[in-house]
């Protein structure tokens, strides 16, 4: 099947799909508005839009990362997306986008003191200008709560890419490890604390960023994000910005 069929396949699937749940504010995604990710799926039938907008500021440049998403859930515990993501700024990355394709698929429940896991898989084409190659990320992700009535999650995230042709400059198979604590404030609010650490595609050392976030949910199917982070060594983002909304139908 094509790949230009995705997205009217996806929106036919949310279409038909049954009315979905209230949008959870501890429900953990990709650059919503964290680097953190939680191993749960949503229920069945639900379809959700998503942007995220990451900023980071490094030595004298900025660089905006635009992250809309489209998500839909048509079985337990899978999840398909379709991403395209894009990059402006004065930064190395300027004006550097992608399409992207993807599922997640959590693995168990959690029993006793065994952890849920979940397996996430994206492929990656560029567009726009620039030299870069095709990207293929494969994630794992566990999630341990350690008090299930105030939602207290533990999470770790592991990721390793693998690009097809690529540029000179850029890393052939980068990483990013993460590992965080989230928990929910209220009913409505979650606060996310984690540690990112990622081999970065340019040739640079290895960025390491503490993150401090909050999700909130604004109305049944309404959620923002906000997010804060800061860097750790000279290779790091000096300082880091995020928000996100998503919306369910």
């Amino acid at each position: 099947m094509k790949s230009r069929h995705l997205p009217f396949l996806l929106l036919a699937a949310s279409l038909g799909a049954a009315p979905a749940a209230a949008v959870e504010p501890d429900d953990l995604d990709l650059f919503l508005p964290s680097t953190l990710q939680d191993a749960f799926a949503g229920q069945p039938g639900e379809a959700e839009a998503q942007l995220g907008l990451r900023y980071d500021r490094r030595r004298g440049k900025d660089e905006l990362r635009i992250f809309p998403q489209y998500q839909i859930s048509p079985a337990d515990g899978l999840l398909l997306n379709l991403s395209l993501p894009y990059t402006v700024g004065s930064g190395e990355r300027a004006n550097e986008g992608e399409v992207g394709v993807g599922f997640f698929y959590n693995l168990n429940r959690e029993r006793g003191w065994l952890p849920a896991f979940a397996v996430a898989v994206e492929a990656d084409t560029p567009v726009g200008p620039g030299d870069r190659g095709t990207q293929v990320q494969v994630t794992g992700i566990a999630t341990r709560s350690i008090d299930a009535a105030a939602h207290r999650r533990l999470h770790v995230n592991a990721s390793w890419s693998v690009r097809f042709a690529p540029s000179a400059e850029e890393r052939h198979q980068p990483y990013r490890l993460v590992a965080g604590y989230s928990q929910l404030l209220s009913p409505q609010t979650a606060l996310i604390l984690d540690y990112v650490r990622e081999r970065q595609e340019r040739g640079e050392h290895d960025a390491n960023v503490v993150e401090l976030a909050f999700r909130h949910r604004l109305a049944e199917r309404v959620t923002v994000g906000f997010g804060a982070g800061a860097g750790i060594g000279r290779a790091s983002p000096r300082y880091r910005l995020l928000f996100s909304v998503e919306a369910d139908f």
